[in-house]
């Protein structure tokens, strides 16, 4: 659903929140700065590896959005910059990768190994000849998503598919910002069939889908009603006391009003996350929250 709504006709208002987000992509820049210079001014420069990257990217008002929670690239793509002994300086690759390469890659920096995770060693990567073609694969199931969505990124091509919705197919290298739907393109016809077929290597979208809907839905259920008055503060609930004050006729904080039991209350708590910010530069990683390339 669009964001953008949510400016109105404040087109000053969409600069201000522009204007912030690249601040914040300059003060990112500042600490990454300050802990490069400090393992300068240490020596630990030389054995140590720095990998700068983001767990998604941000539409900023792309495509009336703001925000995270779709497939196109401003939301996909991430910053991946690495230095490091092991690492080139100033050298680029072009073969694309996942977040889910990190952990291997972690691994591989102190001489370590593990045969059952997925992804492959960044270092390894950089290290080999370019591999255009490799696959990238992200899923997004958050935030009331009415159907689960599936990317396969694969050279050229960039296939979308949403359960019990249309699917979407973009040629990055004559419509690098995803205008342009080929889906319904017969010419284009084995290129979706092979890439639905690819996806279907990596996950079952309808199952997939399926687990994630009953997931959330076990998520937040309420719980059983509580047989005990509730009234009363109990012995196994955390409480939170708020204390009450009242006002003089002249605003002012008088007095402190009487507690009663019904001002105890169990204090829940619940997991949440917080949404990082997408740094400007554009780069091949592809990446979203439970996004897992199966190999």
């Amino acid at each position: 659903m669009p964001t953008d709504v949510e400016f109105g006709m404040d087109d000053a208002k969409r600069r201000r929140a522009i204007s912030a987000y690249y601040a914040l992509c300059t003060m990112m820049d500042g600490h990454v700065g300050a802990i490069c210079a400090t393992l300068e001014e240490t020596g630990l420069a030389e054995t140590t590896s720095v990998i700068y990257t983001s767990d998604h990217g941000e539409a900023l008002g792309e495509r009336s959005h703001w925000g995270k929670s779709n497939l196109y690239g401003e939301c996909t793509q991430v910053p991946l910059v690495m230095a490091g002994p092991a690492v080139a300086a100033g050298a680029t690759c072009d073969t694309p990768v996942n977040l889910i390469d990190l952990a291997p890659t972690f691994l591989s920096a102190f001489g370590l190994a593990e045969t059952g995770l997925r992804g492959r060693s960044l270092f390894e990567i950089a290290g080999a000849p370019p591999d255009p073609a490799r696959a990238s694969f992200s899923e997004y199931h958050a935030v009331g998503a009415p159907s689960g969505a599936f990317m396969l990124r694969k050279g050229r091509w960039k296939y979308h598919e949403y359960v019990g919705y249309g699917f979407e197919l973009f040629d990055l290298a004559s419509d690098p910002d995803e205008r342009i739907n080929r889906a319904d393109d017969p010419s284009c016809s084995e290129i979706v069939a092979a890439l639905r077929g690819e996806l279907r290597c990596i996950v079952d979208p309808v199952a997939a889908d399926r687990q994630a809907k009953a997931d959330q839905r076990a998520a937040t259920r309420p719980p059983p009603a509580d047989r005990h008055d509730t009234t009363r503060p109990r012995a196994d609930h955390k409480l939170l006391i708020v204390p009450h004050r009242t006002l003089d006729a002249g605003g002012n904080r008088s007095r402190r009003s009487t507690v009663t039991p019904r001002d105890f209350a169990p204090l829940h708590t619940a997991a949440a996350t917080s949404p990082q910010r997408r740094h400007p530069t554009r780069a091949a990683a592809e990446s979203n929250r439970g996004a897992a390339l199966r190999d």
